[in-house]
């Protein structure tokens, strides 16, 4: 056998590994749904009974009082007939009935389900694009959501932000929250060993800040915290929810009820909501308003939900090596009224901090897709659950800001997690920097920055869609969609 026979029997192994792979994911995924559906199931029966009981005890308390006119109140000393000494006359068929029906319990247990989520949500960030991050405020409140809280990440002290910081507290006192997070704001609020890494690591910082943010939010009595950036948008991929209506709405107006609604029907059992995210693709190389949730309308889903066939035989990865630029395992939710210790683990999802816990006392997290399947909606990804917008890479100028502010980030996240030195996030920072090299070596005396050709090139034919044939052939793939149109 040639070596080119050796090579294509080993990529059709590889090939049929990757499937098998890929089919067990998919069973393991129907099995923990079961699961979730068989936990809902049995929370809504502990309802019921729950309901029964007390049902029965309040028709119980209702007779004596109007049958037995037995309390005489007489110069605050209060006598009881001796009648009513015997224990309690519960009425078990009552009790035994409802735990079958509702029809003796459907007022009290609408009346829980008709409680609404308070939802909120909390990030850290720093030197923010004002006209996206009033775009950014206006969309969630109007969706839904009731607090924003704000961690501004001022770790070396500069105060770039405080003019930003001051317009928000002013223009939404009532729903936006600021902290400014200097470095003994740091120190003060650190735990575990994140004091050490919150010099070099932006994901530490992220952590401290939001372990706060549950704390507040906690005690201004929200339901949900989610965690996003502000280079992120929450959405529902659903007709019945006008979202470019929302992005371009110029006052905060009233809010949507689907959103609240949706969350308030999660199973009590479950702790953490998973959403996936698309990553935006955009078609110029520069922003014409500096607003991307108004301009970018095009965008690549998530790769957890295609085929890797369909990418391996329609993305130009020749062209192009990444298919996303940013991350792809999505942001979460979790739950703040909890009475357990819960804070971030890494940028995209929650635990407990206590990692003694028994299995059974671990986060409980669900997809936001399968919410639906449990709840017997079936909706989907495609056909209405929500799911998270990302905006990493808006233009040339907002890239070369960003990597510049992050500047020579370490290879490892909070000393443990290796960045793979091949991806996008890597090779930007480290172009980056080149360029940043090459301008402060040029000698001009209008000291103007020389724009760099190879890190232009790179973004451009990384990130930027200017081929409409490309973006046409790419959407009909499924491998591009259109969003607000």
């Amino acid at each position: 056998m040639s070596g080119d026979e050796k090579l294509q029997m080993t990529k059709k192994d590889m090939q049929r590994t990757q499937e098998i792979a890929e089919n067990t994911i998919q069973r393991m995924k129907k099995l923990q749904i079961r699961l979730a559906q068989s936990l809902n199931r049995l929370d809504k029966q502990m309802d019921n009974a729950r309901d029964a009981v007390e049902s029965a005890f309040t028709i119980e308390d209702e007779d004596c009082s109007d049958n037995n006119n037995h309390v005489n109140n007489n110069n605050n000393n209060i006598s009881v007939n001796n009648n009513n000494k015997t224990s309690s006359s519960m009425n078990f068929t009552f009790v035994q009935t409802s735990l079958h029906s509702n029809s003796n319990n459907d007022k009290l247990h609408k009346k829980k389900l008709k409680t609404p989520s308070k939802l909120s949500i909390a990030m850290l960030i720093r030197n923010p694009p004002i006209i996206s991050t009033h775009t950014f405020i206006k969309y969630h409140l109007n969706l839904g959501f009731e607090k924003i809280y704000f961690f501004f990440d001022d770790i070396y002290n500069l105060g770039e932000d405080k003019e930003i910081m001051s317009i928000l507290q002013t223009m939404y006192p009532e729903n936006v929250f600021v902290y400014h997070c200097t470095s003994d704001w740091y120190v003060t609020f650190s735990f575990e060993d994140y004091e050490k890494y919150i010099y070099t690591d932006l994901v530490a910082r992220q952590i401290v800040a939001v372990k706060q943010a549950l704390k507040i939010a906690n005690n201004d009595g929200m339901n949900w915290l989610l965690h996003i950036d502000i280079d992120e948008l929450f959405c529902f991929n659903d007709q019945q929810i006008d979202n470019m209506k929302l992005i371009n709405s110029n006052t905060v107006t009233t809010t949507t009820t689907k959103i609240i609604n949706w969350f308030t029907n999660i199973p009590s059992h479950i702790d953490q909501v998973r959403f996936i995210n698309y990553e935006a693709a955009p078609e110029n190389i520069e922003l014409v308003t500096n607003d991307y949730f108004k301009e970018i309308t095009l965008f690549k889903p998530n790769p957890s939900i295609i085929k890797k066939s369909i990418i391996r035989q329609h993305w130009p990865i020749e062209d192009r090596k990444f298919f996303f630029t940013a991350y792809s395992n999505g942001k979460s939710a979790v739950r703040c009224d909890m009475k357990k210790n819960v804070s971030l683990s890494g940028a995209h999802s929650f635990c407990f901090e206590n990692h003694q816990l028994q299995d059974s006392e671990k986060i409980l997290s669900v997809d936001a897709a399968d919410i639906d399947i449990i709840n017997g909606t079936n909706q989907g990804i495609t056909n209405g659950s929500p799911i998270i917008l990302h905006y990493p890479h808006c233009s040339y100028k907002l890239w070369l800001q960003k990597y510049k502010r992050l500047g020579n980030f370490p290879n490892l996240i909070n000393g443990k997690d290796e960045i793979p030195t091949d991806s996008f996030h890597i090779k930007s920072r480290d172009i980056v920097a080149i360029t940043q090299q090459k301008n402060e070596g040029n000698d001009f005396k209008n000291k103007t920055n020389v724009v760099d050709n190879d890190a232009k090139c790179f973004f451009s034919n990384t990130v930027i869609f200017l081929n409409k044939n490309e973006v046409d052939t790419l959407i009909n793939a499924g491998l591009l969609v259109r969003l607000f149109v």
